[in-house]
């Protein structure tokens, strides 16, 4: 598909190869993910959850401008996005992979000036095989009214960028893509923003991207439980506030339990003392609770209730 449908600049990293209509909000959505990649799939032979969430952004703003009329040059927010893992799903380490999602939209909303929000859910299929689900929210503003909401929160040009805990501890083979940074807190760690990264900043952005976000939190998980393979099976995130380049943010694991072969972390990224994205995760691991690491006596209770969507995340 043409890179701008897709908000990517290199051709290399638009993975969607097509779109069909079936009924009135029904879509397919054709992609290839590549056998080998320098960010996505880093974890051995299975499919990544970090892939299928960059798959799932891109083919909602496909469907934004192919089908619900949304011009380019507009603004995306992304209040949410989920994804689950199917258990057990393997990926054929000798051919790319074609993925097939079956995409839904629903809640739908409009204006005079066009569709302003609307949600998708998919189910991503390689070779008939269900191998994941998820779900993600859009909200949709015009340039002039992205300017006035970024007005209200001054946007540095970059962020301090700290010395990277080691890459192989992380689940990759180079420091380029490692986003944490040292920390003497146990369950507290520093984001780390490098925006030469090639794939977490392949277009200029004027914020923190969530799937940087979102892989800091799975970094931190490594970390805690001491395996670098580990990987979502389960992943739900809420973006709660745009994250600035000015921010010196932080990865804070609340809480971190394991029963059986599955942990549960609940986890955060805060700035300024303000919570910019909630995340539950599950991982599948026979990991035991008592070696988790304890949270860090610098973590605070997730924000609820309401949530100003003018200040979600730019997709």
């Amino acid at each position: 598909m043409p890179r701008e449908l897709v908000h990517r600049r290199a051709i290399s990293e638009v993975f969607l190869t097509g779109i069909q209509r079936n009924e009135s909000t029904i879509y397919t959505v054709s992609a290839q993910w590549p056998r080998w990649h320098v960010f996505f799939g880093s974890i051995g032979q299975g499919f990544d959850s970090a892939l299928v969430v960059e798959t799932l952004r891109q083919l909602t703003v496909l469907i934004a401008h192919t089908q619900l009329h949304v011009p380019l040059g507009m603004q995306f927010l992304m209040p949410d996005i989920s994804v689950s893992m199917t258990s057990g799903a393997m990926r054929n380490p000798f051919a790319p992979a074609e993925v097939t999602a079956e995409v839904m939209v629903s809640e739908v909303k409009a204006s005079v000036q066009g569709v302003n929000a609307f949600r998708t859910s998919a189910i991503f299929r390689v070779d008939g095989q269900m191998i994941a689900d998820g779900a993600a929210g859009a909200r949709i503003v015009d340039p002039e009214a992205y300017v006035r909401i970024r007005s209200r929160s001054p946007v540095a040009d970059r962020h301090r960028i700290v010395p990277p805990v080691p890459a192989a501890d992380v689940g990759h083979s180079t420091a380029w893509n490692v986003v944490l940074g040292e920390s003497s807190a146990a369950g507290c760690w520093p984001l780390r923003v490098d925006v030469s990264n090639p794939i977490l900043f392949d277009h200029p952005l004027d914020h923190i991207p969530g799937v940087l976000l979102i892989e800091a939190v799975r970094q931190s998980v490594r970390l805690a439980l001491l395996d670098p393979s580990l990987d979502f099976s389960l992943l739900e995130a809420r973006f709660m506030s745009i994250a600035e380049f000015g921010d010196e943010a932080v990865v804070v694991l609340e809480s971190v339990t394991a029963d059986t072969d599955t942990t549960t972390v609940l986890a955060n990224i805060q700035a300024s003392g303000t919570v910019r994205m909630h995340a539950t995760a599950s991982i599948t691991t026979n990991q035991q609770p008592d070696s988790v690491l304890p949270p860090s006596p610098r973590r605070k209770p997730a924000e609820t209730g309401y949530v100003d969507l003018r200040e979600n995340l730019h997709a």
